[in-house]
């Protein structure tokens, strides 16, 4: 009986990997619904693996529902603390939620686990555009957490500060002094 129960076990195992890889097929294909379902049957089948977990979360991440993905991201961590894109996909909901502090918690998870610089780099790119959109929508707040997201990733760059302390100016922080040390770290920059 041991030995059936253990084949059983390498079975679910196995169909949950396939049900994973045509999960992601679809995903690629931009069909997040039918993904989302293949996401579902595979932890239904294997709810231990962290992957099934991960990618649905992508996946509902991708369909912008950003609360349900920060569940599944969570559970995914859960079951393998040391996956750098989990913590990333992590940070990204959150930062949709604008839950900024939050995610930076979560970056600098994926950070500690070497999170690929490329990604680095474009995060940096992502948050520094969102930041210039808010600040033109008149979004200060969401733009002063975009730039210091930027500023966290490539702090050695002048271009959050700038809009970090732009964001700070348009919400009239200039008038309690708040804005001083954002612009003398940023000549900081300019004289190295």
């Amino acid at each position: 009986m041991g030995k059936l129960k253990q084949r059983t076990r390498h079975d679910r195992k196995q169909i949950a990997a396939l049900q994973r890889r045509e999960a992601r097929e679809f995903y690629n294909e931009q069909r997040f619904q039918q993904a989302l379902r293949a996401y579902t049957d595979a932890i239904s089948l294997d709810p231990q693996d962290a992957l099934n977990h991960k990618g649905k979360a992508d996946t509902l991440y991708a369909l912008g529902r950003y609360e349900e993905a920060c569940t599944c991201y969570k559970q995914s961590i859960q079951l393998d603390r040391f996956h750098a894109l989990t913590y990333e996909g992590l940070g990204n909901a959150l930062y949709a939620l604008k839950k900024y502090k939050e995610a930076r918690v979560a970056y600098e998870q994926a950070m500690k686990l070497k999170l690929d610089q490329n990604v680095y780099y474009s995060n940096w790119k992502r948050f520094i555009s969102d930041g210039e959109e808010f600040h033109r929508l008149g979004l200060f707040e969401d733009a002063l957490g975009a730039y210091e997201l930027a500023i966290f990733f490539f702090p050695e760059h002048s271009k959050g500060y700038t809009g970090k302390g732009n964001a700070l100016f348009a919400l009239g922080c200039f008038l309690q002094g708040k804005c001083g040390p954002i612009y003398k770290r940023k000549l900081h920059h300019f004289q190295d």
